[in-house]
This record gives structure tokens, sequence and C-alpha cells, in this order.
């Protein structure tokens, strides 16, 4: 075994090099995928409750578990009447699990009382296998189920048991981990939480602002931290537990701009600034990028609206958001999919929006950074001749949530200016 380290742009180094981990990269498919064991959390469960099976593999070691063209795990439920619910698996790790040592997991939640039967299939390029004959009895229950937009009006929500929904909350972006939050919010009547995956939060797609701080988490585009998606779990459960229903945003606008953004100049989480140094937090100084979004590791330099429309980012888009719609999409604690907050001002649009609020010339605002425009754009926040791709993209990620949750949970998006979006809104099941 060996390793040779190579430093651009150098052609002499004389001091030492440490090494924070090394990860071999995952193969490729030789062997049929077998299915060893399926065991049922429990054979009885209530109406819209979790029912979760744990799938025993073989012939997918040193294959990336994320990667469905390595891994492909669903289970096909069938309802008593006869409906089939297919249902995505996903890979998961406990604390203290090493890579690629985790368990596979398929999670449901019947939406009809009586008997259920369901087959588990297992795939990949090298062939498949599959498990039948499992059964479940579901029981009622007091819950009501996911919600949508009401068939008999679409100003308002509705239950998949056709109860209404009259949704009263406030937004609570970060630190959910704590059941206090809901307790409280139950107590006083508040059925409904603004929760985003911040990249300083439970983004999954993360790696450290500084690389000499090895201890903070850290995944890959392609792999997903799995203590965050454990704290997911445990607030997903939190808001079952008191009834309050999840805006659930996959994308918060830090995590696909970078910080000279017109109005957030400070926060910015796509890629760590590089411009002075080689930890990237110079030109923050008030507020150092602890995380930043590993997506941008697709290309060296960041390559930043290529996010919004190439097809290699999306390729790994859609791996993501399979695993979310996995992992959380049978929750009714999901109460809606909001695909991003404040869309305006990312690299969406970024050619107008970074050049929004131009300064006179020649003044800067003291206190954002350490003595320089912050107006003028950071090395990595490159734009592709002035393209807006924020309709496009919407549509895109609207499609894949709509055309892959078996679920149905309601879409919702906010821009993020004072204007009525008048393209985007109409894509989305609910305005923000």
């Amino acid at each position: 075994f060996g390793m040779e380290i190579v430093w651009p742009n150098r052609d002499v180094w004389a001091g030492p090099v440490y090494v924070d981990s090394i990860q071999i990269l995952p193969g490729m498919p030789s062997a049929e995928p077998a299915i060893v064991s399926v065991t049922a959390a429990t054979n009885t469960v209530g109406r819209y409750q979790r029912y979760e099976i744990t799938v025993g593999v073989d012939h997918v070691t040193r294959l990336n578990p994320y990667d469905p063209a390595n891994v492909d795990l669903r289970a096909v439920f069938t309802s008593p009447n006869g409906t089939n619910w297919t249902v995505n698996g996903f890979y998961m790790e406990e604390a203290g699990d090493v890579y690629g040592s985790g368990r596979f997991n398929v999670r449901f939640a019947p939406a009809e009382v009586g008997v259920w039967t369901y087959e588990v299939i297992i795939s990949n390029s090298q062939g498949s296998d599959s498990s039948t004959g499992h059964s479940f009895t579901c029981v009622a229950s007091d819950r009501s189920g996911w919600i949508r937009v009401s068939d008999d009006n679409p100003h308002y929500f509705e239950h998949h048991d056709d109860s209404p929904f009259i949704g009263k909350g406030y937004c609570h972006p970060w630190d959910g981990d704590d059941e206090g939050i809901f307790a409280a919010a139950a107590e006083h009547g508040v059925n409904m939480i603004h929760w985003w995956m911040a990249p300083w939060d439970t983004l999954l797609t993360v790696k450290p602002g500084n690389p000499d701080e090895w201890w903070r988490e850290k995944s890959t585009y392609d792999t997903y931290e799995q203590g965050r998606a454990a704290e997911r779990d445990r607030v997903v459960g939190h808001a079952e537990k008191h009834g309050v229903k999840l805006v659930f945003t996959i994308w918060p606008h830090d995590a696909i701009r970078d910080f000279n953004h017109h109005k957030w100049r400070l926060n910015g989480s796509w890629a760590p600034c590089n411009k002075d140094n080689s930890i990237g937090m110079t030109n923050k100084i008030s507020e150092p990028e602890w995380y930043y979004n590993a997506f941008s590791d697709l290309d060296d330099p960041p390559q930043n609206q290529k996010f919004f429309y190439d097809a290699r980012y999306k390729e790994y888009q859609n791996r993501l958001y399979r695993y979310i719609i996995a992992r959380w999409g049978y929750s009714e604690a999901i109460g809606t999919w909001a695909l991003v907050s404040e869309l305006f001002g990312t690299f969406a649009n970024s050619a107008s929006a970074v050049r929004y609020q131009d300064p006179p010339a020649g003044v800067t605002q003291p206190g954002d950074f350490d003595g320089r425009d912050p107006f003028l754009n950071m090395p990595t926040n490159s734009v592709v001749d002035g393209n807006d791709y924020s309709i496009s993209w919407l549509e895109y990620i609207n499609d894949y949530f709509k055309d892959n949750d078996p679920f149905g949970h309601p879409t919702t998006a906010s821009y993020g200016t004072d204007e009525y979006w008048e393209h985007g809104f109409p894509i989305v099941d609910v305005p923000q």
C-alpha cells in the first residue's frame, strides 16, 4: 500500500503532512445481491404509524450503500383492498459503526386497517433477489395521516382521512433536537414548525470549512452524515409524538450560495472561501464557516451554478432526495416538503441577485468583512452567462418529489423578495 500526496502550485514542501482520514473508494458490483433475512420491528401497527423492517443483505461489501445503482432496495406493500405501495429502502449507521457496517431498512406507514402483505426486492447491475410471504396487521389508531391540499378547496389542507387541518405555526429552523420544543408547541396550540436542513445543523452532505477541525462531522455528495440523519430521526419522532407537522426544508438558501449575497453576507455555506488562505476564513472575520456543502466538491474549483442545471449534479441530487423520502417520507409529521427557502440570491440567479443592492462607488460595509467590498464576487461565485435557472430547477426538484413520494406530501418553496413569485408559486402545491 502506498500513497502519493499532490499539492498543486507548490514545487517544494518542507513541513509535515497530517492525514485526517483515508476513504477507500467503493467498488463496482461483482456478484448478484442476496436477501438473507427480513426482520420486522412489530407484527401489529396502528394506522398511519411507522412499520419498519431491517433487511439483511449479502454480496454488497465494498459497494457504496447510498448509491441505488449499487444497492437498490425496495418493498412492495399490498393493502387489504389490493392497492400496491412501492417504498424504497435506505442505508443507516448507528454511532460507532464504521462505513459500510450499518444496516438496510424500509419504513412504511399503512393507510388502511387490515392485513397487509409485502415483498422485499434488492437489485443492481449483477442481478436481483426477492423475499416474499411477509405480512403484518394494521389496527385502528387516533392518527389522521399525512396532510394534503384539500380536494374540496385548494386554499385549505386536509388529512389523508379527509379530516381538516388548520395549521398554526412558527419558524424554528435549526437546533430542533429538543422534545421540549414540540411539547411546548402542542401545549400552546401550535401544530406546524418550519425546520431546515441547515449546513451547520442537519444538512447531510457537509464538510468542515476548516480542514484542521477534524472532529467535525463530514460526508460527501454521495454519502450522508449519519449522526445528523439520526438527529433528524429524533426530531421527526418528537413531532410525531406531539402532533406537529414539519415544513421540512430540503435546501435553505445558505447551502446553495456563497457569502456575497446582497443581504446575508455572513453565513453562505456552498464552499469555503480560500481567496487569502487555505482554511478559507480570512474574508469572514465575524462568522467563520463551520461547514460547507459537499456538492461543491464535484468540481475543482467549485462551479456553483452547475448545481441548478448540470446532469451530473442532478444525478447526485436525485440520490439525496430518494434517501430523504425513503427515511422520513412515511411520517405524518412531514407536513410539506419545502424544496428551497428563499431561492432568490442563490446561485440559481446570482447574476442579478449579487448586484441587487449595488453600493455607491467605493462604499463598503465595515463589520461584514475585514475592510473589503462585500459586494465583490468571491472566486467561487462563478455564473454562466448571467442565466437564471430558478424556474427550471424548481420544476425539476418539484417533479422529483411529486413523482417519487408514495405518501403524497405537498410541496412548497419561497423566493425571498417582497413580490409575488409569478412563475414559481404555480409550480408547487403551496406558495410560501
